[in-house]
């Protein structure tokens, strides 16, 4: 008798245990089916990626007495992104220089017109921007400074 007891005691506490139960598992079929697809990248030659969506159909968890088939085809989305760019190349520009006076054999360059800053050149010297100086000449109305990677005017 103390057995029935019991079990007659635990009966609501079990009816109230079966009833959480249900509305959890209730719960998480609503999450499931809401849940987004899941992504696998695909790698493209290039600077582009591809990633491809795909839609699984979905049984509910909650038991029941009827199977779940489906017809369709899972749903695929496929989405282009840019590959991240890798580390930014520094490049080392070249100096202007302005031809401010020449003369045979010899000149004087500046980085500006207006600059007091006179930096005198001759055969022979090395100039960033223009390598080294070999030659000084008058061409036409004007003055060339000739160097190994380029020449002022």
């Amino acid at each position: 008798m103390t057995n029935a007891l019991a079990a007659t005691a635990s009966a609501p506490a079990t009816k109230d245990m079966q009833d959480k139960v249900d509305h959890l598992e209730q719960e998480l079929a609503q999450l499931h089916h809401s849940a987004p697809p899941l992504a696998a990248p695909v790698a493209l030659p290039g600077d582009m990626t591809v990633t491809e969506v795909t839609e699984k159909p979905r049984t509910p968890i909650v038991p029941t007495h009827k199977a779940v088939h489906s017809h369709k085809k899972p749903k695929a989305v496929i989405v282009a992104q840019k590959k991240k760019k890798s580390a930014p190349v520094t490049v080392e520009a070249k100096p202007v220089w302005v031809l401010r006076s020449a003369s045979p054999g010899q000149a004087w360059v500046s980085t500006s017109a207006t600059s007091s800053d006179l930096k005198q050149l001759q055969v022979g010297d090395s100039l960033a921007g223009i390598g080294r100086v070999t030659a000084i000449q008058h061409q036409g109305d004007d003055w060339v400074v000739q160097g190994t990677q380029g020449s002022i005017h």
